[in-house]
């Protein structure tokens, strides 16, 4: 497996940039290639739709990603890699009378390689690169200040928050379809505990620019049943890989962070 590369800094006394500890470093560059009640399972379909993500707290999904060498498929994958992830809104914060919520991306829950990163996003879905908060297995979790690390480097939030989580976005758990995109209605079943479920899905056909041939690109499949932007399913075919995420829980309530600890926060003074 190639992990999509995540570069994560610290500032040191000597004005010389260095990364940080290499658990934390894998804990995002894994979590990057790659978060139900019986009355969810009961409510009824509705007519799937372009409407956005509506969030609030406490929502949550969960999937389980598959990833294997394109040579081969998801029947017989070889060079197979197994993931589990969990979305969570678990909190939301005003800054200058605007409402953002702290979103939690965390990757194989309870388990010793658990990782966990999580940030603020707009009532769009786009990010407020204000803070990142990232912690690694048993680790204590380390808080990221942008706007200080922004004076510090002179180089904007944007740049700083768009380097340290290089290729998160490929994660589509936001409701956003570009104009002129493939759509089409379709139904899907998938097995929430032990139970299969029908979903009434609006697909979304993915086209990679610059491959005239079409050896890559995906669909997405989101329904208006599901929390947060409604994401069921997602296949995306890469040059080297197939990466398919597929929903195994969701709720409206209960989602919260697994950080119980107060953040380690780094110091960029010199």
């Amino acid at each position: 497996m190639t992990p999509l590369e995540i570069t994560v800094y610290s500032y040191n006394n000597t004005n010389m940039f260095t990364k940080l500890s290499q658990p934390i470093v894998w804990a995002i560059a894994f979590l990057i290639i790659l978060s139900i009640s019986g009355f969810l399972l009961s409510q009824k379909s509705e007519e799937p739709s372009e409407k956005p993500a509506t969030f609030s707290t406490g929502q949550w999904v969960k999937y389980e990603i598959k990833r294997y060498a394109k040579e081969s498929d998801e029947t017989n994958p070889r060079d197979l890699s197994l993931a589990d992830l969990k979305i969570s809104i678990i909190d939301k914060e005003t800054i200058e009378n605007e409402e953002y919520f702290w979103v939690e991306f965390l990757i194989n829950e309870g388990k010793c390689e658990q990782r966990v990163v999580k940030f603020m996003i707009d009532r769009e879905g786009n990010p407020y690169p204000y803070k990142l908060i990232l912690k690694y297995g048993g680790l204590q979790a380390v808080e990221i200040d942008l706007t200080r690390w922004e004076v510090r480097t002179r180089l904007s939030r944007e740049m700083l928050f768009n380097e340290m989580t290089r290729g998160l976005w490929v994660i589509p758990f936001t409701r956003v379809i570009p104009e002129g995109r493939k759509l089409q209605k379709e139904n899907i079943y998938i097995q929430i505990e032990g139970k299969e479920i029908a979903l009434e899905c609006l697909k979304v056909f993915i086209e990679q620019p610059r491959d005239p041939e079409g050896l890559r690109g995906g669909y997405i499949w989101y329904s208006d049943q599901i929390p947060l932007g409604g994401l069921a399913k997602f296949f995306l075919a890469e040059e080297r890989y197939r990466t398919i995420f597929l929903l195994t829980g969701y709720g409206t309530s209960g989602g919260k962070s697994v950080i119980t600890e107060s953040p380690r926060k780094l110091d960029f003074k010199e």
